[in-house]
């Protein structure tokens, strides 16, 4: 008789542990999605600042006309330039903190919450 509720109480605990396995697995996927939808809202924001930033760069060109030597008010090239670097800069500040949080180890997370 005794085995027998050892063989129960064994079969229970792996239950528990299955079942805490799968809430687990299922708050960690939560987890990476939310962060992954997060960075995706900051990306479109950066594309949005960057072609804002260029429409009002081109109506700024008027007043800057007479201080540029060269160098046409409406260069293309460094159009082009100021804004990948700019956009490549925005997109470096949503990646960094995404890669680090896949560094993280989501139970010691989770236990610290």
């Amino acid at each position: 008789m005794n085995l027998l509720r050892r063989l129960q109480l064994r079969l229970r605990a792996t239950f528990r542990k299955g079942q805490f396995d799968r809430e687990m697995d299922e708050e960690i996927r939560a987890h990476v999605e939310m962060q992954a939808q997060a960075n995706l809202e900051a990306g479109r924001l950066a594309a949005i600042g960057v072609v804002g930033g260029l429409l009002l760069a081109l109506w700024m060109t008027r007043l800057l006309r007479s201080q540029l030597y060269e160098v046409s008010p409406t260069d293309p090239a460094v159009f082009a330039a100021v804004a990948l670097l700019l956009f490549a800069v925005a997109l470096l500040a949503c990646l960094l903190p995404a890669i680090r949080a896949t560094r993280v180890d989501p139970m010691s997370t989770l236990r610290s919450e």
